[in-house]
């Protein structure tokens, strides 16, 4: 993770929208004949097109705290087209052929994402658009005054259409001088600096994590907006610190006896619906420790924590560990090149995440600790014990933890013939030395990568076909030149202890061997070894290595020629 001052400092916040994100949102605009709407609107008057099609920013972006690079853009176009009509315009636009109009009325727009700076390694801003119609008794020369209307009672409107039109009124009210917060004097910037300060922290907490059941950079933005709007007038709170120690404090204390959190807007939306009970667990868990240290730090006349510095990042994932007992790997493995395969598992890897998380009543970490062509592992916490009641249907390991996690692993849901789930425990050193150095995914949509989790198959060379498993195994087996009995396979036991899969220790630490004249004689489910699971071939006198999987190494055809004798093959069992 990264550096985040730039996200902080109240001079720089301006700089967070410069040209490339405006001339995109200009370019939207033109391509669709639309008029872009600023909020806060104003008293600027609106030049009107025909049809009549009304651009929108919302969420963070409308609020002026949208971070380029490392969050999405949703623009909400209201317009007065039929929805067949609109998406056939954006359809044109953007020459995009057999196109199929979005049932839920969103669309993610075919154009380059918008980049960050370099510190902050991020995988850039997609663009998504909406549509909602316009409601009848709208007006926008009146919007100022009166903002933007629900719909009528119009059994036509779906609950889409709905959703995108609460997502105008909740970022028209938030910049509008309707809001107790924007009247007062210096609010909005006592606001905006607040949130920015409090999405820092979260994010080197590793809290920004929707996809997981963590909260979201607009569940974030609303509950500050609620705790500091509802109590702006209040002399006792005139400083920066002052709201920090009021929104710990709830979250701290109050949040903490909920198993459901709401998050309420104008729109009516409930932005944190999407949160677990271990979601909102752990948020009461960091927010805890925060607040303990401020009463510490004002106690003792120092300022409010929750500033960046260069150890800030570090000091998040330390926390994670200093707060729990048991940690556990979860490793997701596939070798399947489909595309359309991938994009499944990488849907199914997060309700994975939230289901384990679930069962072993724990704290995910959103980022994942290691990253290979073939797999991702992520690392979980436990929640201290007086978390526990809150939560139903939890198995917590004790004394046969090994046990318990198999059980886990034989419940979950997926197909185990694209993808193989281990769980495991780990050791708190293991844990220290994990610190994953990619940053946190503040997305405030999920991100549904294309590949597993965003890493790229194996490719194959385009001129020369990769000899699959099975064509390893027949061609030492069959092969005249070969005789079976020379060789052996080799698999590797994942439920060893040293077998982590993470990227400090050895892939191949506690590899075991069999027989090829053995391979496939197993009838037993739990004993037998699938061929997807072989990882390498290489010879036993010197470990040579004739065929690597994730290497692409393909000696097969020369085996003759270097001797071969004796031949092992290293596979994982499933």
């Amino acid at each position: 993770m990264s550096p985040a001052w730039f996200r902080i400092h109240p001079v720089m916040a301006p700089a967070m929208y410069p040209s490339r994100a405006a001339a995109c949102i200009t370019d939207i605009a033109d391509k669709l004949h639309s008029t872009y709407i600023p909020l806060p609107l104003g008293d600027q008057s609106i030049a009107s097109r025909t049809p009549v099609r009304w651009l929108f920013p919302t969420g963070t972006y409308a609020a002026h705290v949208w971070e380029q690079g490392a969050e999405d853009l949703h623009l909400v176009c209201m317009a007065e087209d039929s929805k067949k009509t609109f998406w056939s315009v954006v359809a044109e636009a953007y020459e995009i052929e057999q196109f199929q109009p979005p049932e839920d009325d969103i669309f993610l727009l075919p154009v380059k994402r918008i980049m960050g700076t370099e510190s902050t390694r991020s995988p850039g801003s997609r663009i998504y658009l909406r549509r909602c119609p316009i409601p009848q008794t709208f007006d926008i020369a009146t919007m100022a005054g009166y903002g933007v209307p629900f719909y009528d009672a119009e059994p036509s409107r779906t609950p889409h259409e709905s959703e995108n039109l609460a997502m105008i009124i909740n970022a028209e009210f938030m910049t509008s001088r309707r809001s107790t917060l924007v009247r007062r004097a210096n609010g909005w910037e006592l606001f905006k600096h607040v949130y920015m300060r409090l999405a820092v922290w979260a994010d080197q907490n590793g809290l920004l994590a929707p996809s997981v059941g963590y909260l979201s950079c607009e569940s974030l933005l609303w509950s500050v907006f609620n705790i500091i709007d509802a109590n702006t007038f209040q002399e006792r709170l005139s400083s920066e610190d002052h709201y920090l120690q009021l929104y710990l404090q709830f979250c701290a204390i109050d949040l903490a006896r909920m198993d459901k959190a709401e998050v309420k807007s104008p729109g009516g939306q409930d932005f944190a619906r999407h949160m677990t009970p271990q979601g909102i667990q752990t948020f009461c868990l960091v927010a805890e420790e925060a607040f303990k240290r401020f009463l510490w730090n004002d106690k003792h006349g120092d300022k409010f924590p929750l500033r960046p510095d260069a150890d800030s990042s570090a000091q998040g994932y330390n926390e994670f560990i200093a707060t729990a007992n048991q940690f556990f790997a979860i490793t997701f493995e596939s070798w399947s090149g489909d595309v359309y395969t991938r994009e499944y598992l990488a849907r199914r890897m997060t309700e994975l995440r939230k289901i384990i998380a679930s069962r072993l009543n724990a704290r995910v970490w959103p980022t994942a600790v290691s990253r290979t062509a073939t797999s991702v592992v992520y690392l979980l916490s436990s929640l201290p014990p007086r978390f526990r009641a809150a939560t139903r249907n939890t198995q917590v390991p004790t004394k046969d933890s090994k046990s318990v996690l198999r059980d886990i692993e034989n419940d979950l849901e997926y197909d185990r013939g694209a993808c193989v789930v281990t769980l495991l425990e780990m050791s708190r050193e293991d844990v220290q030395k994990a610190y994953p150095k990619q940053r946190n995914n503040v997305q405030g949509t999920e991100e549904i990568p294309v590949a597993l989790d965003d890493v790229p198959a194996p490719q194959v060379s385009p001129s020369t076909r990769f000899r699959d498993a099975s064509s390893v195994l027949a061609r030492l087996r069959y092969d005249t030149k070969h005789t079976a009995t020379a060789f052996e396979v080799g698999y590797l036991d994942q439920h060893v202890p040293t077998d982590f899969e993470i990227g400090y220790i050895d892939r191949f630490d506690g590899l075991k061997w069999i027989g090829l004249q053995d391979w496939g004689r197993e009838t037993e489910e739990e004993d037998f070894i699938p061929q997807h699971r072989i990882r390498m071939v290489r010879r036993c006198k010197d470990d040579l290595v004739i065929w690597d999987r994730e290497k692409r190494i393909d000696l097969t055809d020369e085996t003759s020629n270097l001797g071969l004798e004796h031949v092992r093959i290293s596979v994982e069992t499933s």
